[in-house]
Parts: C-alpha cells; sequence; structure tokens
C-alpha cells in the first residue's frame, strides 16, 4: 500500500524536531533549507527511476553463442550464463 506524502506543517514539524542533526540528504536543519521542496526531490539512491535495459552487440552475442557450443557437460552452460551475468 502507497503511503500518504506529508503535509508541508507535518514536514517542517518533523525537521524542526530533528534540528542539528545530521541527515543523509545532506541537510542538517531547518536553517538550511530554503524550500519544503528540496527535502521532497531527494531521490532514493537505492532505487532507480526506469530500469535501463542492456544492450549487446552482435560481436557479444556471437561470442557468448560459440562458447555456449563448447559446453558439454552438464553445469558448464549455466555457468557461462552466470559468468557473464546472463542468467
Amino acid at each position: 500500500m502507497l503511503e500518504k506524502e506529508p503535509t508541508e506543517p507535518q514536514v517542517i514539524r518533523k525537521m524542526e524536531e530533528m534540528e542539528g542533526v545530521r541527515r543523509t540528504t545532506g541537510i542538517s536543519s531547518i536553517k538550511e533549507t530554503k524550500n519544503i521542496q528540496d527535502i521532497r526531490t531527494v531521490p532514493n539512491p537505492e532505487v532507480r527511476e526506469r530500469a535501463v535495459r542492456r544492450r549487446f552487440t552482435a560481436e557479444y552475442k556471437l561470442r557468448i553463442l560459440r562458447e555456449a557450443e563448447f559446453c558439454k557437460e552438464q553445469g558448464q552452460l549455466g555457468a557461462l550464463l552466470r559468468g557473464e551475468e546472463l542468467y
């Protein structure tokens, strides 16, 4: 379930409670914040806004296929794909 975005007075109250505390956003006090939007626009470093698709060249694809042809024993193909981070 999505959390509601806090209202401006709630954010200011929370900032006042944390006066002087060093924050991961780089804002250490309410005095340093010129606009309440400064806090809301800090992106979450753990989640990308949009996933970036990987692109592989034709040469890379052919190389992987050639290497895959030589995988005769059980587990070799899986090891190759995991090594290339394809599986």
